[in-house]
């Protein structure tokens, strides 16, 4: 099962992250190369063989992330260091809509049903002046939550490939939430999301996810993924599931990672 991780159109965007992008078997291997050694990001390998774990080794990273559904159980991985892991939720979209509907939490429910009646309206975002919209709306959080924005170009390059939707939430013709979307044939994967406070009370977000999952399930996608465990995310009916491991060996990646942090910062 291919994720949009593991697509050429993501391997090409990955690049404009400055990322050395490099193959082992089928699976894409994002290399960051910095002066005390190397990062390494495995996005949901999908080669079975150990050809992946083996190549890693003779990179010999500092730093290594692997994402993927599943603790990856490589043994060229053991005793590589310590390791961390993230949970994540994903919905099972070969049920159908009505199963779909009864596994949302109750409370979910009811939000959506509150978003039709105050008439939230829904649609796939195609044009430049969406793609401004969502990152007006994505700079804002940012500066909210304090959390470091993605390049503006990395993002509009992302938008034009065929692997990206921005999907919105209106009212009153207004964006009230919008949701930045990657999907292979088979995976939906939410990235990135961010909305106007003063339509909360419109529920935009709650209705926003939930056609989503109808539109995924449009589109044949066996899941979506929310990346990440929130009690919001959770009310969807998504089962939780180790999403990634984060694996480091010394004090030196540490270092490494800060220097990456501030030459980021003063870009």
């Amino acid at each position: 099962m291919r994720d949009p991780y593991q697509t050429e159109e993501w391997a090409k965007i990955k690049e404009g992250f400055g990322y050395e992008v490099l193959k082992a078997g089928n699976t894409y291997l994002y290399t960051r190369r910095t002066p005390l050694g190397n990062f390494v990001d495995v996005q949901y390998p999908v080669d079975p063989a150990d050809i992946v774990g083996n190549e890693i080794m003779k990179m010999k990273p500092i730093s290594l992330s692997i994402f993927n559904d599943l603790q990856y159980s490589g043994s060229s991985f053991e005793g590589f260091g310590h390791e961390r892991s993230r949970v994540s939720c994903k919905v099972d979209l070969t049920l159908s809509a009505q199963e779909l509907w009864d596994g949302l939490k109750k409370q979910n429910r009811s939000a959506i049903r509150q978003a039709e009646r105050k008439g939230c309206e829904f649609r796939i975002g195609k044009t430049d002046e969406d793609f401004e919209a969502f990152y007006d709306h994505y700079s804002s959080l940012a500066r909210l939550k304090h959390f470091r924005l993605l390049k503006k170009d990395v993002m509009k390059r992302t938008f034009k490939s065929p692997i990206a939707s921005i999907y919105i939430s209106c009212v009153n013709g207004e964006p009230a939430a919008m949701a930045f979307v990657l999907h292979s044939d088979m995976i939906a994967r939410f990235w990135y999301g961010a909305g106007a406070p003063r339509f909360y009370v419109f529920r935009p977000s709650n209705f926003l996810h939930w056609k989503i999952i109808l539109e995924a399930k449009s589109r044949g996608c066996l899941y979506y993924d929310l990346d990440g465990d929130s009690p919001f995310k959770a009310s969807f009916g998504g089962k939780p599931y180790y999403q990634q491991i984060a694996v480091r060996k010394s004090l030196r990646s540490r270092l490494a990672e800060t220097l990456v942090s501030i030459k980021r910062s003063v870009a």
